[in-house]
């Protein structure tokens, strides 16, 4: 038994034992996972009408609506999850993604910085705020930013490196440090 558990966390499970809002979570993730999205997205609905506080349902429907091109729908889904839970770190970054696709840029830094707020480590939102304040010309914000998700995860350093959104930063990172000197 404890092996058969170990292995639906891992898969992304949630423990049903009898729970019916799990036991639909747990289809859509397997739904998902072979490909059937269609049965996964209701599936995810049917587990949020039985629990509509379950943050993994609302957190699986909205990505898979993202990913469909479903910005409106993925975005009112993490509407939907900050309003049952106002703290839930990853819906905010997430609904602050579906609004910058959306255009609604200010709002997105608006979900970004409460995010990173609420979830210091969340590494995304405080790219996410690199990104924007960089391109907003916001360089000073937008170091700061960046030291934090790097900071929370470091390997988007490498990845940063690439990303030509972020060129004034790393402008303003040489300058500073050739203001250290040796």
């Amino acid at each position: 038994m404890k092996a058969a558990v170990v292995a639906m966390i891992a898969c992304g499970l949630v423990v049903a034992c009898g729970d019916p809002a799990a036991r639909h979570y747990n289809r859509g993730v397997i739904y998902h996972k072979v490909g059937r999205v269609d049965l996964a997205v209701e599936e995810w609905r049917a587990a949020l009408d039985v629990r509509p506080e379950l943050a993994e349902a609302r957190h699986s429907l909205g990505a898979a609506y993202a990913a469909e091109g479903k910005i409106e729908e993925a975005a009112a889904t993490y509407e939907a999850a900050v309003r049952v839970d106002p703290s839930d770190a990853v819906a905010r970054y997430e609904l602050g993604a579906a609004y910058e696709d959306l255009g609604r840029t200010d709002e997105a830094v608006a979900e970004w910085t409460r995010a990173a707020k609420d979830d210091p480590t969340l590494a995304g939102a405080h790219y996410a705020l690199a990104r924007v304040y960089a391109e907003r010309g916001r360089h000073d914000d937008a170091l700061q930013s960046y030291r934090h998700a790097v900071a929370a995860n470091p390997s988007l350093a490498e990845y940063a490196r690439t990303d030509a959104r972020l060129d004034a930063i790393r402008d303003l990172m040489a300058l500073q440090d050739a203001d250290k000197g040796p």
